[in-house]
């Protein structure tokens, strides 16, 4: 097997993407009342933290693997990619709400906390078109036997991690978990006129 392309720079794009990833989440959490909430290391945060750290490590190791070698990717992929991830998130935001949640008196600004938007709508948005972009092509070279390197392996390896945690978070409800929602509420300071009128409209339960 080729040990082809540049693990050191994989590592970089992977650790660009948690950035981008946890940064953004922890900095829009500033805005959310916390306090009556799960700590990060517990609940579904247990796969949350390594599961996007997997995620990101994936993509990066496919974002080398593509350019180092230069595989070629049909034009349609990345826009087909974008609008199923589209899809994907705006399903997610509306329809992933749990029962605890919407039992909550604060649902209404659950709903629209700024770390379930950004996490359930724009990571899941960017995440698969960045998938069907790069990890998808390099999976299949990889197992088609097109190509076969190091880095082809490794994004193979990190998709399946990520993709168990994902099966523990879809068989192990927040609820089951800690027995908390996991996202907090919207503080009250920053429920502005604008969105006492619009967000009652648009809440679906």
């Amino acid at each position: 097997m080729r040990a082809t392309g540049s693990v050191s720079t994989a590592l970089e794009v992977a650790f660009s993407v948690c950035v981008v990833i946890y940064g953004v989440w922890f900095m829009l959490s500033y805005f959310e009342d916390r306090s009556s909430n799960p700590p990060f290391w517990r609940g579904q945060f247990k796969t949350f933290f390594p599961g996007d750290v997997f995620l990101a490590l994936a993509i990066g190791f496919a974002i080398t693997t593509v350019l180092v070698n230069q595989l070629s990717i049909p034009a349609w992929v990345p826009v087909a990619g974008a609008v199923v991830g589209f899809a994907v998130g705006v399903f997610l935001f509306f329809m992933q709400f749990s029962s605890e949640e919407k039992a909550d008196p604060e649902a209404i600004w659950i709903w629209i906390a700024p770390t379930r938007v950004w996490h359930q709508f724009f990571v899941w948005w960017a995440g698969i078109t960045l998938v069907a972009t790069f990890v998808v092509p390099v999976l299949v070279a990889f197992v088609s036997g097109s190509h076969r390197s190091t880095p082809a392996l490794l994004t193979l390896v990190f998709m399946v991690v990520y993709v168990a945690h994902l099966v523990y978070d879809g068989v192990h409800p927040p609820e089951e978990v800690s027995g908390k929602p996991v996202h907090a509420p919207l503080k009250v300071e920053y429920r502005g006129d604008w969105l006492e009128k619009v967000v009652p409209k648009v809440y679906p339960y």
